[in-house]
């Protein structure tokens, strides 16, 4: 009996202190460990009261107790360790303190960071020499990034402005560390590492981890009432920390990590005190081993082997950008035609040194492979090195450009069939074979990809790669689908592509996590205005039917500058689970009439739709509503609303994305079992190419093609409900999306965000046309056709439905 009040009594504290920490929304869900501990003591007390603990098998009760008793053992190592640093000062003198974040809120710093800055401010006033570092973003809760809100709180207390840093883009203790190590030498100077008391050994072990040379801790105080949560939480982050290799229990050093690494962790790496990233000054790369073994290196992208170059002394890391070109000056990268092939730049394009690195063991093999790209002086380069993001894709060069592997280039496969009997000289550049028009998992190549914003690398990726398009791939730029799986590392790319501005349909939350995604080149607008697909899809991004989330970046290969490219999601059923919240193992996914991603059979599903379409009546009213519980009408409404305004040339089953769910979910609205619809490649409009002109009668030209949409379309035209229906809505999508004061202010908006990245582009690949001399207005001419499209377009097309509407 006694135990069993013992266990009640623990119950209700457990679910009491619950209670209080949650009390004071300090933005974690970290208080419901405390609402499983009330749990657990209640099954025990309900346990000892009805004798269960008796009717538990032998083998269960030791595995019961064997798990107990290493997690109390686990429990107290932490512990120790804890306490060993609770009252930690600091060395005297040191270089740098880093303030690491906590909860802000709209009157300022919570509690728990004041006990952090205060420390701080101590150890400051005593050390008039040492400088600041505050380190935090802004979380979901937060009025602002963390740092700012610490930074004022100095300034207020007293410290000078001009001692103190902030790192404003960290989500975790990791990436504070990780994310400041970019702001100072971690190889030389010496740190202190601010935080509360219960935090300090987890946060010196993580800065020790991350190369911080010479680190110490600087315990700062915390609420007595609060304690016994802090301590049990730093227990379990230790155990994450251990799990997953950020901290190790024999205190080895790793490299410094960009935030957010998602390589995969191996043994024996060199110690490397500078990370990725941009670079005002010149500076000696001083590699250091981990072992007793040399150092292998190259810098051409490739993976360093014992033929290599051995590291024996600092390498001069500087601005290569008047080096000679190398990749880039490869011109079999496209069929050549009548009019000639690709052309090479004709001066040096902007560079950073890539190098990858790895240490000889024991045994003599080597290790983990590291990987850095340094981007030196580019302060005198264009803003939009500091404006977008920055991707650098690394690459043994083979995988790119080797005549037998390569899937970059004409190849191997485009000799056989020059040399072949198939060989015609007026195919179509787009059909000629070559390496890159060759699909599938045996054409995709591992690559390492690493993402720099505002200067700074904020993750990074081991990966596939492999060419992504139709007829694209022969264009002299490419774009490449990226693709992550464990084989490479990790099944996720854990990052916010988008900067906040992909959400969830289904939950409204940021998409942060990604299968795969694609670098895109634009497609068919790839030597125009670059802007058609990214403006379209933006201008009906809040409508019923699916689009794709972009964001302009600058790539890098091998060190070596690509060009503009739109980072852009995927369709997939990854992409349906993020969007709509389907499972993905629940999704039929239909692209250019195949089946995408579905189990075998699912396509039948799709063809016996078309089929029905085409052979049904549906002025027939029961024949309409099954239409209707088949389809969702609304969203098709929308999107062919959209196709026919800008004159989508590429309207056809090839170009048509479809999905459903293929179990229905009452509890889920997107998973109601009906056909829904994505738009994308949206480029081949409004204008292109003088065949989408504005006064271009797009729906007459759609039925003339032989495919879904004509018959989906037409058939259901024939009732009078779904003529009313898409009515409405093409009137409501012409008229407010595709305003034309609207339309303007954002080809103005992405005309000034894109314009110096598109000239230089246009000169990395087209340096006759549309690049070189009157690169200028070339570019104010494809802007002004843009604008005059939609300027001049509704009224034509306004005509033409009215056309339309008058035949039934």
């Amino acid at each position: 009996m006694i135990l069993t009040i013992f266990f009640l009594i623990c119950s209700v504290l457990s679910f009491l202190y619950a209670i209080l920490v949650w009390s004071v929304h300090s933005g974690t869900s970290f208080f419901l460990i405390w609402v499983a501990a009330a749990g657990v003591f209640l099954i025990f007390a309900m346990a000892n009261k009805f004798h269960l603990w008796k009717k538990v098998k032998k083998p269960v009760k030791v595995i019961i107790i064997t798990l107990f008793s290493l997690g109390m053992l686990f429990m107290i190592v932490t512990q120790c360790m804890i306490f060993s640093c609770f009252g930690s000062k600091g060395d005297p003198g040191l270089d740098y303190l880093i303030v690491l974040g906590s909860q802000v809120k709209e009157s300022g710093p919570s509690a728990v960071t004041v006990w952090r800055l205060k420390a701080a401010i101590e150890y400051l006033e005593n050390n008039p020499d040492t400088k600041v570092i505050v380190s935090g973003g802004q979380g979901p809760n937060e009025p602002a990034p963390e740092a700012v809100i610490m930074k004022q709180y100095l300034i207020e207390n007293g410290i000078s402005e001009d001692r103190i840093l902030t790192e404003e883009r960290s989500k975790n203790t990791a990436e504070n560390i990780s994310f400041s190590a970019q702001l100072i030498d971690i190889g030389n100077d010496s740190v202190g590492i601010v935080t509360n008391n219960f935090h300090v050994f987890r946060g010196v072990a993580l800065a020790k981890h991350y190369g911080y040379a010479n680190v110490c801790g600087i315990a700062g105080g915390s609420s007595l009432r609060f304690l016994p949560n802090n301590l049990l939480r730093e227990s379990c982050g230790l155990a994450k920390d251990f799990l997953v290799g950020n901290i190790s229990l024999f205190g080895e050093k790793g490299k410094a990590a960009s935030a957010g690494d998602n390589s995969s962790a191996k043994t024996t790496a060199p110690v490397n005190p500078y990370p990725s990233g941009f670079y005002e000054e010149p500076f000696d790369l001083v590699l250091e081993a981990e072992g007793n073994g040399r150092i292998f290196y190259t810098l051409d992208g490739s993976i360093p082997d014992k033929e290599d170059m051995v590291y024996t002394g600092p390498i001069r890391i500087t601005d290569i950008s008047s080096e000679d070109n190398q990749l880039s000056a490869r011109t079999d990268i496209m069929a050549p035609t009548m009019w000639g092939g690709a052309f090479a730049p004709s001066s040096p394009v902007d560079k950073a040194t890539v190098i990858r690195y790895a240490e000889e063991d024991a045994n003599g093999e080597l290790g983990e492979v590291n990987t850095s790209t340094y981007f030196v002086g580019y302060q005198d380069k264009d803003d939009y090195y500091s404006n977008v993001k920055v991707i650098s894709l690394v690459t043994d060069p083979d995988n790119l450009f080797d005549d037998e592997k390569g899937i970059y280039v004409t190849g191997k496969k485009y000799d056989e069939w020059k040399d072949g009997s198939e060989y015609d000289p007026a195919l179509d550049q787009w059909l000629v074979p070559a390496n890159y028009l060759e699909r599938g998992k045996e054409w995709e190549r591992p690559v390492y990809m690493e993402v720099f914003q505002d200067g700074v690398s904020v993750s990074c990726a081991n990966a596939g790669m492999r060419i992504h398009g139709g007829s694209s791939r022969a264009a002299e730029q490419k774009s490449f689908n990226i693709y992550m799986r464990s084989e490479y590392g990790y099944s996720k790319y854990n990052g916010d592509l988008f900067s906040g501005n992909n959400i969830s349909e289904y939950d409204g939350s940021v998409i942060d996590e990604y299968d795969t995604f694609v670098l895109r080149d634009c497609g068919n607008d790839h030597k125009f205005s670059r802007i058609r697909d990214k403006l379209i899809q933006g201008l009906v991004r809040e409508r019923s039917f699916a689009t794709q989330a972009m964001e302009p970046c600058i790539v890098f290969i091998d060190g070596e500058f690509w060009g503009h490219y739109e980072i852009t999601e995927r369709l997939s059923d990854d992409y349906i689970e993020s969007h709509f919240g389907v499972d993905e193992s629940n999704v039929i996914l239909i692209k250019n009439g195949e089946l995408e991603d579905g189990e075998e059979g699912d396509e039948e599903e799709f063809s016996e739709l078309s089929k029905w379409v085409r052979e049904t009546d549906f002025t027939d009213p029961a024949n309409y509503e099954e239409l209707e519980s088949r389809v969702d009408l609304r969203e098709f409404a929308e999107y062919m609303s959209v196709q026919f305004y800008i004159y989508n040339y590429d309207l056809s089953d090839q170009n048509l994305a479809v999905w459903k769910a293929r179990t229905p979910d009452p509890d889920n609205t997107y998973a109601d079992g009906k056909w829904r619809f994505i738009l994308f490649d949206t480029e081949y409009s409004s204008g292109i190419y003088g065949q989408a002109i504005y006064s271009g009668n797009s729906f007459k030209d759609l039925e003339k093609k032989e495919c879904l949409p004509r018959y989906l379309f037409y058939g259901a035209m024939e009732n009078k409900d779904f003529r009313d229906l898409f009515t409405e809505a093409y009137n409501d999508i012409t008229e407010n999306d595709f305003g034309n004061e609207r339309v303007d202010l954002e080809i103005t908006k992405l005309d000034a965000e894109y314009h110096e990245m598109v000239l230089d582009t246009y000169d990395r690949f087209w340096q006759f046309w549309p690049g070189g001399m009157n690169r200028e207005n070339n570019l104010s001419d494809q802007i002004d056709d843009l604008r005059d499209f939609f300027e001049k377009r509704k009224y034509y097309s306004d005509e033409d439905l009215k056309e339309l509407l008058e035949r039934y």
